[in-house]
């Protein structure tokens, strides 16, 4: 069944300063973030930008779980790509235990951390559908590694991740990649509202 393990991610690197700048006056806020503030902006950008021209084989999007079980940048990116494609929203994952923020680790948690503190939410009627899991990437994407193979380890069909990277300095698709054990059939990652193969 090696086309279970077989997917692409869409990889969005953040080069708008002006969103980049709201996520920074986030970071300052207390958790859960401002919905109010953070999602039109994210919204806007992204339905007037090319993702409502990518198209996606997936019947649900899940979200990576923040490191606190709040909302966060990674939940409200699915709530906008939920409304831009038309797909229903589902919490396959959450976190059991709280685990220390990317943003403030002197030592980021590695893949390994991430899947102590994270529990599969099992759906028997979902198992079959093929699922976007979605994350905000801040520097190596252990989370979203983890995330993939928890879910993989737990009978569930991941057929694409979509990334938003915060800051294209720390962004590395190739690593990311690297760090995923089931095969990735491609990267494409947006740059500038410019889509660019990156490795097929």
């Amino acid at each position: 069944m090696d086309v279970d393990n077989t997917f692409e991610i869409i990889a969005l690197g953040n080069h708008w300063g002006d969103i980049r700048s709201i996520e920074r006056g986030i970071r300052s806020l207390t958790r859960p973030v401002n919905v109010d503030y953070f999602y039109p902006l994210l919204s806007l950008k992204i339905v007037n930008g090319i993702y409502s021209n990518i198209s996606v084989n997936c019947d649900i999007i899940s979200p990576v779980p923040s490191h606190d079980n709040s909302i966060g940048p990674a939940q409200l990116f699915a709530n906008v790509l939920s409304d831009v494609w038309n797909i229903p929203r589902v919490d396959l994952l959450s976190r059991k235990i709280k685990q220390k923020s990317a943003h403030y680790s002197i030592k980021r948690p590695g893949v390994e951390d991430h899947k102590r503190t994270m529990g599969v939410n099992i759906h028997l009627d979902l198992l079959k559908k093929k699922v976007l899991l979605v994350d905000n990437v801040i520097a190596t994407g252990s989370t979203i590694a983890a995330a993939l193979e928890l879910l993989i380890n737990n009978g569930y069909h991941v057929a694409n991740i979509c990334c938003i990277s915060i800051d294209e300095q720390l962004f590395r698709p190739d690593l990311i990649r690297s760090m995923i054990k089931p095969k990735v059939l491609r990267i494409r990652y947006i740059y500038k509202e410019e889509e660019i193969l990156l490795r097929k």
